[in-house]
């Protein structure tokens, strides 16, 4: 563990103790642990697909990712590679199309099972394994087992990753964020070689996985936390040329692109000469890029993930792009938001800086049509060719799940600098539990009298951000019975 951390804190909560091993594998009881907690969650969100045997199979899952994955399956145990199906029109470049991630690497090692079991397989594992990276990266930064735990089951079950089960390259390419953010801190701090290339390595799988948007901005990520963290080690030699340090940076980050990037060509050439022929090649219009951007009234799901309606109760989803409700899903819970509002508010740190404005550009950009922000993204290259601006939820609730954690971290150790600022956010806790509790009590009676002006807001947002605003439009009618 990095030498960073103050032995000066004093804890409020008891430190997880471990054997004392020694060697690469002294924590493998730890991550073991942690593993088997992230599987009793999984078991039970998803019991039948554990227990039961059943697959995913609504929307793009029996649309797309199902047969692609049926298709690619039977070539491969064939020795076939699947570069073209006849299945499609008059025929389509499977390989080329990427999103059945073909060269992913937990898909090849599932080639041992059925289609159907590792379908399945595929479906859970990703939940884990992002919630054990996440671990990871938050054990080495903030050296609290209790903080990484909480954020280990923020990012692998927020609303974003439960909403987004069917969308399976999306979450396959975002999962491997956190360790190559471990692994380039490894780089970084105790310049660790290996650390390096294996952070290259998860690089290119991301790319591998098949969806290149939540790719590039894993990518983007990496680089920039790559250079602000660089710059902040050795922020004491500022204006003081190191040729030595200066040829170690640019070796850092040029082998950690050209692993990554190399690893992924293999996919990304041929999507990309794809990508020419398809109605993005040369960029899409504004208006169809802005599609799927996360209304500002969504923000209220922060508080109420329901205010909209939900799956489970046909007909009850409303508001902008009702029939995209799962790519504008970004509940993190009220716990961890309070976490996060803790280290915003009490912490002054370098991650916390970090990542206090990922969230907040994140959301800036899910934002899409309702900022100017995308229309600067939009006319940059590649970025041209995108759409979905909501897919920016992929970085808020990353860096939320991150935030979590450095508040927690925070909030069980006291520190002198710091109980000032803990004990007005702890006061600011209790106020605002007791003006939830109050308002619980009085909601009954409140809605009744303000049902009029209500219901007068809901149509007004009804004519100005949902009827004829969205591809999906039913009548006016309609919007204002889901009010």
């Amino acid at each position: 563990m990095s030498s960073r951390q103050t032995s000066d804190r004093r804890r409020l909560l008891p430190s997880i103790k471990w054997p004392n091993w020694t060697g690469p594998y002294s924590n493998i009881l730890e991550l073991t642990l942690v593993g088997l907690l992230l599987f009793v969650i999984a078991s039970f969100i998803y019991q039948l697909i554990v227990w039961r045997g059943w697959i995913l199979y609504n929307g793009d899952a029996w649309r797309l990712y199902y047969p692609a994955k049926a298709f690619m399956f039977s070539h491969l145990k064939e020795s076939q590679f699947p570069l073209w199906t006849p299945h499609l029109f008059f025929g389509f470049p499977f390989f080329a199309e990427a999103q059945a991630g073909v060269l992913y690497p937990i898909h090849l090692l599932l080639l041992i099972f059925k289609t159907t079991t590792a379908y399945s397989i595929a479906t859970i594992s990703r939940y884990i394994l992002g919630g054990l990276f996440m671990f990871l990266f938050i054990r080495r930064i903030t050296n609290n087992s209790w903080a990484a735990v909480i954020s280990s089951l923020v990012f692998a079950y927020n609303g974003y990753m439960i909403a987004q089960i069917i969308h399976e390259n999306v979450e396959n390419a975002l999962i491997w964020l956190p360790l190559i953010l471990f692994a380039l801190d490894k780089w970084i701090i105790d310049a660790n070689r290996p650390a390096l290339i294996s952070a290259g390595i998860c690089l290119g799988v991301s790319f591998l996985a098949g969806y290149f948007f939540i790719s590039l901005l894993v990518l983007i990520t990496a680089t920039l936390y790559y250079i602000c963290f660089s710059l902040f080690v050795h922020k004491d030699t500022f204006g003081i040329i190191d040729f030595g340090y200066l040829k170690r940076w640019i070796g850092g980050i040029s082998t950690f692109g050209l692993i990554g990037m190399g690893l992924a060509c293999v996919q990304l050439i041929p999507n990309y000469e794809l990508a020419q022929v398809s109605v993005r090649s040369g960029g899409l219009d504004y208006d169809v890029s802005t599609q799927v951007s996360l209304s500002p009234f969504h923000l209220i799901c922060f508080i109420f993930p329901k205010f909209f309606g939900h799956p489970s109760t046909q007909g009850s989803i409303w508001g902008l792009w009702p029939s995209n409700y799962i790519d504008l899903v970004f509940y993190l819970g009220i716990l961890p938001f309070l976490l996060i509002l803790g280290a915003l508010l009490i912490r002054r740190d370098r991650y916390t800086l970090f990542f206090g404005l990922m969230f907040l550009v994140a959301f800036g950009l899910a934002l899409g049509q309702f900022t100017p922000l995308w229309n600067l993204l939009h006319n940059l290259p590649v970025f041209s060719m995108m759409r979905n601006p909501a897919r920016f939820l992929s970085m808020a609730v990353t860096a939320g799940a991150v935030l979590a954690a450095l508040g927690f971290d925070r909030l069980i150790y006291r520190q002198a600098a710091d109980q000032v600022k803990q004990k007005r956010y702890l006061r600011l806790i209790g106020f605002g539990t007791g003006v939830t509790v109050f308002f619980c009590i009085i909601s009954g009676w409140l809605i009744t009298t303000l049902k009029p002006s209500i219901m007068d807001l809901g149509r007004w947002f009804v004519d100005q951000f949902v009827y004829n605003q969205s591809i999906h439009a039913k009548s006016s009618t309609h919007y204002y019975e889901r009010v």
